[in-house]
């Protein structure tokens, strides 16, 4: 959960009959928010957020034994400085693969954006550059991502009103978010 600037976490390794106790991840007292967990069945933890809502980052962190102890907070996202950055979804799977998907208005309209890590999220595995999923043009605005993947596969959900309304669309991955096969409308004909 967050407070109004700060993202924490807390964890249990027994089904919540007992907690270990709370972790602070955000790195500065700026407005931090929109905070995603998703749990890989092999025991890693995974947490994104946006820093400095409104104009700021995406950021991610691992636990790779079930919350007990925490690696590094760092920056996923790699658009320019003040870049509107924001709703981040996270997933997971045992083969290593996380995938993190937000919006960010960096081509002027919201667009929805991935980037992915083939080892469990660690510092210098994240992918060199962003991938654009949604293609409605420049005018068009993506929101409301969600992100869920079972085994290599991968499904990336959004919003957007590239045809004048509000429509859902998807994009898939069958190797962990490294190349996808392309947009579907759920409402095209």
């Amino acid at each position: 959960w967050r407070t109004p600037t700060e993202i924490w976490v807390n964890s249990t390794a027994n089904s919540g009959f007992t907690w270990r106790g709370m972790s602070r991840h955000d790195l500065d007292a700026t407005a931090d928010g929109d905070p995603n967990l998703a749990v890989e069945s092999g025991g890693h933890l995974y947490v994104t957020w946006a820093s400095g809502v409104g104009s700021g980052d995406i950021y991610f962190v691992v636990s790779g034994d079930a919350g007990a102890t925490w690696g590094g907070v760092h920056r996923v996202d790699h658009g320019a400085a003040g870049v509107d950055s924001m709703d981040p979804h996270v997933t997971g799977s045992s083969t290593g693969k996380v995938v993190v998907a937000w919006r960010d208005a960096r081509g002027g309209a919201m667009d929805v954006w991935t980037t992915t890590s083939g080892s469990f999220g660690a510092v210098g595995s994240w992918a060199a550059t962003d991938t654009r999923l949604d293609t409605g043009g420049t005018a068009a605005g993506a929101g409301a991502p969600e992100v869920r993947s079972c085994g290599d596969s991968v499904g990336v959900t959004w919003l957007d009103d590239r045809n004048g309304g509000v429509d859902p669309y998807f994009n898939g991955s069958s190797d962990g978010g490294v190349t996808w096969s392309g947009v579907a409308g759920f409402n095209e004909h």
